[in-house]
C-alpha cells in the first residue's frame, strides 16, 4: 500500500502513522463533511494481506459531542448498522465503523466506506432539520461516478464562455459529459438553468453533453417541478438512482 496512491487517487489527505498494530498504517480524511463541519478520520491498517479500515469510534464520539442521543447503548446503534451495512460497513462491539478486506480491493473498500460516511452525513442532516449543501452533493456524485465510470477521465472546475462572454465553470466533467448539482430550491434551480441556457447559447456548445445530479431527498412536488424544467436543458438525474448504480457495481471483497 501507498499512502501518496491514496492521495492521489481519492484525493483525500493521507498521512503514514506508526504503529505496533500493523505493519503499515495510514490516516486518511475523506472529504465527506458532517451537518456541523467535522470531516472524520479514517486509520487503514495492513495485516499481511488482510487491511482493516476503522475510524477508532470517531463516529460514535462525534454523534456524542454532537447532541445526537445514540452513545453507548447497542440497541440505538441497529439503525446505524442497517445504514452501514449496506455498504459492507459494520460497527464492532465498541462501537467502531469497521471494514475488512484484501490488500487488492482496499480501493473499493475506501469506496465503499465513503458511501457509508455520506449516508450518516444525509441521516445527521435529516435529523438535525438542516439540508446538505450543494458543495458537499458535488462531492458524493463524484463518489459515485467514480465507482460507476473507473476508468473515466475526471476534471474539476471545467470553465466555458457564455453567449454573455462571462465564464460559466461547471464543478466536474467525466470524460466529455459535464456535470452539475442541484439541491432543489427556487433561486438555486433558478440560476443553474439560466447558467445553461447562457453556456449552450454559444453556438459549439449547444450539442455538448451535459447531466444534472438532482438531490431527491426534498420534497417530491418541488422536485418534479424542477426536473421538468431542467429536462429543456440538460440531462436530470436523480441522485438516488446514481447511488443505486454505484451500490451495484461496488467491488464487496
Amino acid at each position: 500500500m501507498n499512502c501518496q496512491e491514496f492521495a492521489d487517487a481519492l484525493s483525500w489527505r493521507c498521512t503514514p502513522i506508526q504503529t505496533n498494530y500493523a505493519a503499515e498504517a495510514f490516516r486518511l480524511v475523506p472529504p465527506v463533511r458532517m451537518w456541523d463541519g467535522t470531516l472524520l478520520p479514517l486509520y487503514v491498517f495492513s495485516h499481511g494481506d488482510q487491511v482493516e479500515l476503522t475510524d477508532d469510534g470517531a463516529m460514535l464520539y462525534h454523534l456524542d459531542v454532537a447532541g445526537f442521543d445514540v452513545g453507548t447503548d447497542q440497541r440505538k446503534w441497529r439503525g446505524l448498522e442497517r445504514m452501514f451495512g449496506q455498504w459492507g460497513v459494520t460497527l464492532s462491539d465498541d462501537g467502531a465503523m469497521q471494514l475488512l478486506c484484501r490488500t487488492a480491493g482496499v480501493k473499493g473498500a475506501l469506496l465503499r466506506y465513503q458511501g457509508a460516511l455520506f449516508a450518516l452525513a444525509r441521516w445527521q442532516h435529516e435529523h438535525a432539520g438542516r439540508p446538505m449543501g450543494a458543495d458537499q452533493l458535488i462531492v458524493e456524485v463524484e463518489t459515485f461516478l467514480r465507482v460507476i465510470y473507473p476508468d473515466a477521465a475526471f476534471h474539476r472546475m471545467v470553465e466555458h464562455r457564455g453567449i454573455s462572454g462571462r465564464p460559466i465553470v461547471f464543478p466536474l466533467q467525466v470524460d466529455a459529459t459535464l456535470i452539475d448539482s442541484l439541491v432543489p430550491h427556487p433561486v438555486a434551480t433558478s440560476s443553474l438553468v439560466s447558467k445553461i441556457v447562457d453556456f449552450r447559447s454559444v453556438a459549439e456548445n449547444a450539442g455538448a453533453e451535459l447531466t444534472v445530479v438532482v438531490d431527491d431527498r426534498v420534497d417530491s412536488e418541488r422536485l418534479r417541478g424542477d426536473i421538468q424544467v431542467l429536462t429543456q436543458v440538460a440531462n436530470p438525474l436523480r441522485l438516488s438512482e446514481l447511488e443505486d448504480q454505484a451500490r451495484q457495481r461496488m467491488p464487496q471483497h
